[in-house]
């Protein structure tokens, strides 16, 4: 998504990763807050000196005397220099509701993975006064992973070859048999 951007209507919209040590993004055509330049929808370039409808590099009016913002079009401060400017407060109080609420569903994501998550259940149960393994017999378990596997091993460490034929699966079925007669407490 990052690299090809996403579908939204009829529109393909470009993507960026959003940092959330950014606190605030501030256009420099529009002087709005939350976007940037590079995505602003304004059909016009807005002054950042005096909000007038020209680029900031072209403004005449670089006094203090002359400042309007043209983010909140107020006089008094320019578009970029004001914490007490009505469109800065309003962008900061959304960008900490949206900070909250991230930090409330990264938090409750976080339980319900680590709940739905098998590996991260108890692997021991308790029954009386002795802790039991919860899972696969310990008696017998089958060696490695690969496609070939060949050999079944108990937990005395003797191994068994795997019979070949017809009569394979009735064979290992007799072999399972014996091994948990040989070791009748797990």
């Amino acid at each position: 998504i990052l690299r090809e951007g996403f579908l939204h209507g009829p529109l393909w919209l470009p993507t960026k990763k959003w940092d959330i040590g950014m606190k605030s993004t501030q256009c420099f055509k529009c002087w709005k807050w939350g976007h940037t330049q590079s995505v602003c929808n304004s059909p016009e370039e807005y002054c950042g000196f005096c909000a007038g409808q020209h680029a900031t590099k072209e403004c005449q009016k670089q006094g203090i005397e002359d400042a309007r913002c043209a983010a909140c079009k107020k006089p008094g401060h320019r578009a970029w220099m004001s914490m007490k400017c009505p469109a800065h407060k309003e962008n900061w109080a959304k960008q900490k509701a949206l900070e909250a609420e991230l930090n409330r569903s990264t938090v409750s994501a976080h339980h319900r993975i680590q709940a739905d998550n098998p590996a991260s259940q108890l692997l021991w149960t308790t029954v009386g006064n002795k802790r039991k393994r919860v899972g696969r017999p310990l008696g017998l378990s089958v060696a490695g992973e690969a496609p070939g596997q060949t050999k079944l091993f108990s937990s005395s460490g003797r191994s068994t070859p795997l019979p070949q034929g017809e009569e394979a699966e009735m064979e290992i079925d007799t072999i399972i048999q014996n091994e948990l007669a040989q070791n009748p407490t797990q």
